[in-house]
């Protein structure tokens, strides 16, 4: 009966369609992989045998049947007609409150973020852990239930926001989907500040609660859509020039191609 606030508005994503096509023995990539597409995003991870394999979209503007159709598409002979697809829909979001008297909602029963960060996991645990700590005596004093409601919303919304500047910084505008999300009505209230900070300056510490997707997850994304800020931080121009840096990396580089020379492929290494 608790309220439930639907993440929809910035997770337009509500439906999946999902096969399990065999895999070649040359498909067994090091790498899960996300593909933007037309109403969504398809991911493919390999497995020995075979690959899961699915798109995540959004029923707004494409049906379960076009979206298998484009799945379908994707695989190519991969998707045979042997190849079963399963239909799931989902409401992204989380309850107000997942501790309630003597009852805690976790997992599954108390949020859900699409998956493209996959994140249900490690909420599980994140709420595990902070039930645990707030475990009440016999006098189940209401103030441990609301610490924890506080913590685990905060938590979720921050995920959410993480997950959410993927789709609104997306640089496509190829499909009604794409194009609705770059309105600047996609992004949640609670990001649009710190946006406007990384434009000016790499994210910091400050921002961030949690300890999943803190500054060097935020670097990667801003820096994947092409949305880094023309400047580094200030302070690297007081503490060495392009030189130390450039040596740095040259070493890194340096060191990888040793490596890539030397130890052997994913699939021989399994």
């Amino acid at each position: 009966k608790e309220p439930f606030d639907s993440a929809a508005k910035w997770l337009w994503n509500d439906s999946a369609v999902a096969m399990r096509p065999k895999n070649a023995p040359g498909d067994l990539e090091p790498y899960t992989l996300a593909r933007a597409s037309e109403a969504g995003w398809m991911w493919n991870i390999p497995l020995y045998h075979r690959a899961g394999t699915g798109y995540v979209y959004s029923s707004r503007y494409k049906s379960s049947e076009d979206a298998e159709r484009e799945l379908r598409g994707y695989l190519g002979e991969r998707a045979t007609d042997e190849t079963s697809a399963l239909h799931l829909k989902f409401t992204p979001g989380r309850y107000r409150r997942d501790w309630v008297g003597t009852c805690v909602a976790i997992g599954l029963a108390a949020n859900f973020i699409e998956p493209l960060e996959s994140t249900t996991i490690f909420l599980i645990e994140y709420a595990l852990g902070n039930l645990l700590t707030l475990l009440p005596d016999r006098d189940f004093e209401p103030a441990r239930a609301k610490r924890y409601n506080r913590i685990v919303a905060q938590m979720f919304d921050e995920v959410r926001d993480f997950i959410a500047l993927h789709f609104a910084l997306a640089n496509r505008r190829d499909t009604p989907y794409w194009r609705d999300l770059a309105e600047a009505s996609a992004l949640p209230d609670s990001i649009a500040e710190h946006l406007e900070f990384f434009r000016a300056s790499l994210p910091l510490g400050e921002r961030f609660r949690n300890f999943v997707f803190r500054e060097r997850s935020y670097c990667c994304l801003l820096s994947g859509l092409g949305r880094l800020p023309a400047s580094p931080y200030p302070l690297l121009a007081h503490i060495g020039g392009d030189r130390e840096a450039d040596l740095a990396f040259a070493e890194m580089a340096a060191r990888s191609s040793d490596l890539a020379a030397r130890l052997p492929g994913h699939p021989n290494y399994l």
